[in-house]
């Protein structure tokens, strides 16, 4: 008799047992997580997947509904074991979810009915600079949305060169990189499909802003007689923009109003300088996603030093033209053709 009523009891516990396990599997696999993952910068990259771990804040939405109401705003994924997932877990609806992520974390949207917008300001030093990347995943409602971030600034790199036989040794304390704008609003594109129409960048500000990059201890480039001597310094992260040009050929070029390449140095070897060198920046359009590197060269091949920049803290005129630093000794020579005076002169007899 204890045997049939023991016979259904443990029936009983095993089928709870097995309903219990069921469930927690079904809501296991209903948990919303996340594959990032970032495509290289053109020539350079930074944010990866593996700094994306720290956390990426996301926003999500009901498809085809207009995005008043978040079903998530500004959730912070962390990577797991494999996946990115958040604390509290969130579980898949009964309906599609558009996605947006941002990295930092500390990147939000302006407003979160409006989470492809977002504005940024870039840091003056570039030790507290960070890679900004963004993603959008639309219509969504399997368990791992997959989420591609693309990069929102433009990466600034240099490579400093003392050509052979330049005799320069070239110390390079900072570079900067001035007049340029620091803010921005920036538009993420869902339909965009690659670089660099990911953003659209509008409303930089003032061109009054300066980026450093500070090297301690120096960056030495040491001239060689037989061999190009270079030094690669990367990178500042940069708001996308049209940049104006400083000209030095300008008469009114003196005070610098216009973006440029400022190295703090030190040169010697055919010459003894130390300040600031203004070097000229090239008009250039900096695309969003896209890595720039300047190569500033002292030298060139048929041995020269060249003009060296430009002092902007020293005019020559007493306000319009900048010193020139080095500026280069010119000889223009010429030569007559032969004259045989040899008739004129009288003979020597010894």
């Amino acid at each position: 008799m204890k045997k049939l009523l023991m016979i259904p009891l443990i029936g009983t516990l095993l089928m709870s047992a097995c309903s219990e396990n069921q469930s927690d599997d079904i809501i296991e696999s209903n948990k919303i997580t996340i594959d990032a993952f970032v495509p290289k910068m053109l020539k350079g990259e930074d944010a990866t997947a593996t700094t994306l771990a720290s956390g990426v804040g996301i926003y999500a939405y009901k498809t085809g509904t207009p995005y008043t109401t978040p079903f998530m705003s500004d959730v912070n994924f962390k990577k797991g074991n494999s996946y990115w997932g958040s604390t509290p877990t969130y579980y898949w609806p009964q309906y599609g979810l558009d996605f947006f992520g941002y990295y930092p974390y500390a990147v939000k949207p302006t407003n979160a009915s409006e989470p492809t917008k977002f504005a940024y300001t870039v840091a003056p030093d570039t030790k507290d600079q960070s890679d900004v990347v963004a993603a959008y995943t639309g219509n969504q409602n399997k368990n791992i949305v997959q989420m591609q971030f693309h990069h929102a600034l433009s990466k600034i790199n240099f490579v400093i060169t003392s050509y052979k036989n330049s005799g320069l040794n070239i110390d390079v304390n900072s570079i900067a990189i001035k007049n340029i704008p620091m803010s921005a609003d920036f538009t993420l594109q869902t339909a965009a499909t690659e670089v660099p129409n990911f953003f659209t960048v509008a409303n930089q500000g003032t061109a009054t802003g300066t980026a450093t990059m500070t090297n301690t201890p120096a960056i030495k480039v040491v001239a060689s007689k037989d061999n190009v001597s270079s030094k690669l310094l990367s990178g500042m992260y940069l708001i996308p923009q049209t940049l104006v040009n400083w000209s030095y050929s300008d008469t009114k070029a003196y005070p610098l109003n216009g973006s440029y390449i400022n190295l703090n140095a030190s040169l010697t070897g055919v010459t003894d300088y130390t300040g600031n060198i203004a070097i000229p920046i090239t008009t250039v359009k900096w695309e969003p996603g896209y890595s720039y590197t300047y190569n500033i060269v002292f030298g060139n091949e048929t041995g020269s030093t060249g003009g060296g920049g430009y002092n902007p803290d020293k005019s020559t005129d007493g306000g319009n033209k900048p010193e020139q630093i080095l500026q280069p000794i010119q000889v223009n020579v010429s030569v007559d053709q032969w004259t045989d005076i040899a008739p004129t002169i009288p003979p020597v007899v010894l």
